[in-house]
């Protein structure tokens, strides 16, 4: 249920407009992606900037920056990457850089 509505929530924020990928994120939609991150195992407590990257092959790919609920803090030094399933799924690891070739 909860997989659901994120990729619910998340189709809903990315048809936002946005300004160079980086998306508004409404405190509903927040809490939603942070509770789905957390049960993938991550720490989590608030969304506070999220970057739609577009498709890759396999699902819609997002760049999440967490922090502490209630503060401006971001955790730029750890960002995550989601990737949100056509089917409704979605997975969460560790950011990397993509290192030109």
């Amino acid at each position: 249920m909860m997989r659901a509505t994120l990729v619910a929530a998340i189709s809903c924020g990315l048809a936002l407009p946005a300004a160079a990928g980086d998306l508004a994120l409404m405190v509903g939609l927040r809490s939603v992606i942070a509770a789905a991150i957390r049960d993938d195992g991550y720490n989590c407590p608030d969304v506070k900037r999220m970057v739609d990257l577009g498709p890759d092959n396999w699902g819609s790919v997002l760049k999440i920056t967490c922090g502490p609920v209630g503060r401006d803090e971001t955790w730029d030094d750890r960002p995550l990457r989601v990737t949100a399933y056509a089917e409704g799924d979605f997975s969460t690891k560790p950011w990397r850089e993509q290192r030109l070739q």
